[in-house]
């Protein structure tokens, strides 16, 4: 029975690709491996399970806890969570319900322990958000917290290849993480599909033109509208945008749950006037900024997460009731994205002034590079 069990501990150890072994002593059981210490540095070790080998439960239990704690902090924690209660007699099953408590605890841990007036009203929401999710458990919460679980209620709430099912995923996948090493989890990764984006299309320029022209009248949104268009901003980023000189703005980078920073983005004309912006700047008179609309910067502490989702969505609403096209502000910054690709913008360059990363462009824009790379190769034949 002990050797099988070794046998069976180390298989666990195997299909996680943890790279360390299971030892025994006259029936006590060790995990041996190389790790990481307190102090950064690689150290060899054998870790205590306090668990004997004819256990097989408590043995693969403490496994688990092993690397969901190594994991958690990065490296060997002082003590681990038997030797630290070894007086408790009963350990507390972990239900749906408990599962969501400590995910909320673990969210404000992983953003410092803020107190309640330090809590960004961006973070509230994020975890606002993340419990619409884990709602979806709630039916649930008297019953075992368990990766099968997950599994079922993802399904049953999801369809397969969707936006929903890689964010249940996402989210329920950092839920198991709390209590479960990755290969328990990986069916989560089975079933979260490929999810792909609806295609950008190209707007037509001269339409597009005569819309803004209409638009750009109104006080309050029509400048803001046409900084987009020619800026690529985000719409929340252009209440913080003040254009300069030589095609370039200055604005405020906001990317979603990352840091705020400044950034220059830059100024796209149309595909007849080559992509420069000169034309566009001069007909919407985008150096002529209303001194009545609304602005922030990182400076003067205007931003508040909740009052600027209510500004876009006023100014959202207003777009779609005062346009002859479908279009939105959102669309007009991804027409940026492929008017950079059609103007050979270094791709380098294009992510920072859209605010993202290399691979969230070319996953957005992919299609567009194909179609262009496709247009090359037929010209060379």
């Amino acid at each position: 029975m002990s050797s099988e069990n070794v046998y069976r501990l180390n298989q666990i150890l195997d299909s996680a690709n943890y790279k360390a072994s299971i030892r025994t002593k006259r029936d006590a059981v060790y995990i041996r491996g190389t790790f990481i210490g307190a102090n950064g540095k690689r150290v060899r070790k054998e870790i205590a399970l306090n668990a004997k080998i004819y256990d097989f439960t408590t043995c693969r239990d403490r496994i688990r806890d092993f690397y969901l704690e190594y994991e958690k902090k990065g490296h060997l924690p002082k003590l681990f969570s038997w030797n630290k209660n070894l007086e408790v007699k009963e350990i507390r099953k972990n239900t749906v319900e408990y599962g969501i408590e400590k995910f909320k605890e673990d969210y404000w841990e992983s953003k410092g322990n803020p107190s309640e007036e330090e809590k960004t009203s961006e973070s509230k929401r994020t975890l606002i958000s993340y419990s619409d999710q884990l709602r979806k458990l709630e039916k649930y919460n008297d019953l075992e917290l368990t990766p099968e679980l997950l599994r079922t209620v993802i399904e049953e709430k999801s369809s397969p290849n969707t936006k929903p099912r890689q964010d249940m995923c996402k989210i329920f996948k950092r839920l198991g993480k709390l209590f479960f090493i990755e290969s328990d989890l990986k069916d989560l990764d089975k079933i979260r599909g490929k999810y792909i984006p609806k295609k950008r299309t190209r707007l037509d320029d001269d339409v597009m033109v005569e819309e803004i022209d209409k638009i750009r009248e109104h006080k309050k949104y029509g400048w803001l509208t046409a900084v987009v268009f020619i800026y690529g901003c985000r719409p929340n980023e252009a209440f913080s945008l003040i254009p300069q000189k030589d095609g370039i703005a200055k604005a405020v980078n906001c990317p979603k749950a990352e840091e705020k920073m400044v950034k220059f983005p830059i100024a796209l004309g149309l595909e007849k006037d080559d992509y420069k912006p000169e034309f566009l700047i001069q007909r919407w008179e985008v150096f002529n900024r209303p001194k009545d609309c609304f602005y922030w910067d990182l400076d003067n502490g205007l931003y508040d997460s909740n009052e600027m989702k209510k500004k876009v969505e006023a100014w959202t609403k207003w777009l779609a009731k005062n346009r002859t096209l479908k279009f939105g502000l959102v669309d007009m910054r991804h027409y940026w994205g492929i008017r950079s690709i059609h103007a050979n913008m270094e791709i380098r360059i294009a992510c920072k002034s859209l605010g993202h990363s290399q691979a969230i462009h070319m996953k957005t824009y992919n299609s567009t590079y194909e179609e262009i790379d496709a247009i090359k190769g037929a010209k060379k034949l």
